[in-house]
């Protein structure tokens, strides 16, 4: 007899493989083991491996810091799979984010795997997708292999300017430089003088455009740009910056200059270094030739009501020499025949117009004009030991266009006659920052403890990065920064921990605590031996995001460390620049201004409305204290548009003083 088996029902059967396929999918063990390099292990994941997205991506970071690209790229291939784009700060469970870029790393796989065409590929895709520093370095380095091993490229830069166009003269203190740079395959770098454009990633075009300070006199700007191979091309912008205007003797008409009862004959010299381009008497153009100095003898028109003659004259800096005449007779005093002639001991008489010889100014420049008169000849006249006068005269005038710094400026005019007789004149000016300029009005803002990821082990390359931060923004003084001893007395008085405020709810609570503006909020991702830095400026009453920004870094000493502080400040400072602008026009509580996106403001921009009024002067001493600056009210940018935007007055501001022509700045 035949014994029978026992065959398992085909539903027990069933059961037992929905089990096994139950544990294979929940299994922790990943499919990929770990690797050893040099005592340390590659290819791990913080916590239990269940197939995610993230934690693919994860392991393929551990990976590619080890050098083991074949691994990193399949694990990056699994993860794309799961989840294709880029982004920052991508949800992963609950309230936990990452940033993921799978496409950047894979490209920078590629790049070590010497596939550089995929790498292209790949790092393009990324930065459609999400802008990231590193995604730009490695894109660069990418395409320079590709340049070098293909030899495509043949020459360097081309630079072209388009303004100033040469040669150019003026007088301003500064100087928008623009131009565009070309090149057979990638422009990398543009530097204007000493002065550097941001570039974040390279081009077969970039244009420029970029303010420069002038000095006094020949000012040689050089431009250079750089390709990717490192050929580069320099190219000079010439300017020449005069500041004293044209000097002017009049010889009066009380003097020897004849009148008739409907016109005045106007005799003088005018000479003006940079050349005279414009002269004007009582509303009346005189011609003149491009040259230097020219000799006056004009027969002017009179009206009867005319006291007298306004003379003015233009040199092509821009510089203006105003002189006024007075047509009123005097007796003219004739020599005795055989008289002894008296010796000349009195001095040239020193007139400024609208100057004391002690005042206080917020501006950044000062117009000095005046008169020089003395019955002999003046011979010499000095500002500052700087001989200005061509030719003596009786009867000079000149104007100065002076910088000051902040603080105390003094100058000396000093007038000289014939006879050495010496009249000296000394000015003091002292210039202040106005309060809506000055650090404490700006934007208050507070650096938070960044939250800080490590790929294997705890590198702790980025020790102290947020006070390293906060000096360099406390250096660059764009924004008023809460020290972070402050920050600390609250969080510790509110019974948290610095790490506790990576919860961004939390922080921006803390931000209010500390009356600050905007918190800065941040993340580091710490590598092998590299760091890349994302922070992101949030207003803490609107939650909003007013400006976010990375750096990305290498090598990672403290050197490095404070470089990546300084990066990162000028990149915020770039984002949110201080801008002064004029309101045009006032309707209810909104405002028009002239500030758009050409001057970079964004919606979100906190602004003041000021109005500057007239001197402030002390009721005994009768010395100007200061000038009358009014804060009217704040508001916050609404809309912005390419030339202007719309601004709203914020709750606790009035509009009832408010009108077009007051000032605008930001915060």
């Amino acid at each position: 007899m035949l014994l029978r088996k026992n065959y398992p029902h085909p539903f027990y059967g069933a059961i037992v493989l929905a089990i096994l396929l139950l544990i294979l999918a929940c299994q922790t063990l990943p499919e990929r083991k770990p690797l050893d390099k040099g005592g340390r292990m590659y290819g791990i994941t913080e916590g239990a491996f269940r197939h995610t997205w993230w934690n693919y991506y994860e392991r393929a970071l551990s990976y590619a810091d080890g050098g083991f690209w074949q691994e990193a790229e399949l694990d990056l291939r699994e993860s794309l799979a799961l989840r294709n784009a880029d982004q920052r700060r991508a949800r992963t469970y609950g309230m936990h984010f990452v940033d993921y870029f799978p496409h950047r790393e894979l490209g920078i796989v590629f790049y070590y795997k010497k596939q550089y065409d995929q790498a292209v590929q790949e790092l393009e895709a990324s930065l459609k997708m999400e802008r990231s520093t590193k995604a730009e370095i490695y894109l660069d380095r990418a395409r320079k292999t590709l340049i070098e091993e293909r030899q495509l490229d043949k020459k360097p830069p081309a630079i072209t300017i388009h303004s100033p166009q040469q040669p150019f003269v003026t007088n301003a203190f500064s100087l928008t430089i623009a131009g565009v740079a070309r090149d057979d395959t990638f422009v990398r770098t543009i530097s204007v003088g000493d002065k550097h454009i941001r570039i974040d990633s390279s081009a077969p075009e970039i244009p420029f455009k970029i303010e420069i300070p002038l000095k006094q006199g020949e000012n040689r700007i050089t431009v250079t740009a750089t390709d990717l191979s490192g050929k580069s091309t320099q190219s000079a912008v010439v300017v020449k910056v005069t500041r004293l205007g044209p000097v002017l003797r009049i010889d009066e008409p009380q003097d020897d200059v004849p009148r008739s009862g409907s016109a005045v004959l106007v005799k003088g010299y005018a000479f003006a270094d940079p050349g005279l381009e414009e002269m004007i008497i009582n509303g009346r153009k005189i011609p003149l030739d491009d040259s230097q100095e020219a000799q006056l003898q004009e027969q002017v028109p009179l009206a009867p009501e005319d006291k007298g003659l306004e003379i003015k004259v233009r040199d092509r800096a821009g510089n203006v020499t105003t002189a006024f005449v007075s047509l009123s007779r005097t007796e003219a005093r004739e020599a005795v025949p055989g008289a002894p002639v008296k010796k000349d001991t009195l001095p040239p008489t020193i007139q400024l117009r609208d100057f004391k010889p002690e005042q206080t100014t917020y501006l950044d420049q000062a117009l000095l004009e005046g008169n020089i008169r003395d019955n002999d000849r003046v011979a010499g006249l000095f500002i500052n030991d700087e001989q200005i006068l061509k030719t003596p005269g009786k009867n000079i005038y000149f104007s100065h266009l002076l910088e000051l710094k902040e603080g105390e400026n003094l100058f000396q005019i000093r007038a000289i006659d014939q006879s050495g007789n010496i009249r000296k004149e000394t000015l003091k000016i002292k210039r202040d920052i106005l309060k809506v300029r000055q650090t404490g009005s700006r934007l208050r803002v507070a650096v938070n403890q960044f939250e800080k990821t490590s790929i294997g082990a705890d590198q702790k390359l980025s020790f102290g990065f947020e006070d390293i931060l906060s000096s360099a923004m406390l250096k660059r003084a764009r924004f008023s920064v809460i020290e972070r001893r402050n920050l600390k007395a609250v969080v510790e008085e509110q019974k948290l921990s610095m790490s506790g405020l990576v919860d961004e709810r939390k922080a921006l609570e803390v931000g209010k605590l500390l009356s600050a503006d905007d918190m800065l909020l941040g993340s580091i991702l710490e590598r092998v031996n590299s760091l890349e830095i994302y922070a992101r400026l949030v207003d803490t009453e609107t939650a909003e995001v007013m400006a976010a920004v990375d750096i990305y870094g290498e090598d990672i000493d403290v050197g490095v460390l404070r470089s990546l502080g300084q990066g990162l400040d000028l990149r915020l400072t770039e984002e949110l620049p201080l801008l002064e602008g004029i309101v045009m026009k006032v309707e209810g509580r909104r405002l028009a201004i002239d500030l758009g996106k050409q001057s970079q403001i964004k919606r979100g921009t906190k602004i003041i409305i000021y109005n500057v009024g007239g001197e402030i002067i002390h009721p005994v001493t009768k010395k100007v204290m200061g000038l009358d600056i009014r804060e009217l009210g704040e508001g916050k940018i609404e809309a912005v548009m390419e030339e202007m935007s719309y601004a709203e007055l914020s709750d606790k501001s009035g509009n009832s003083m408010l009108r077009p022509m007051l000032r605008v700045i930001t915060r």
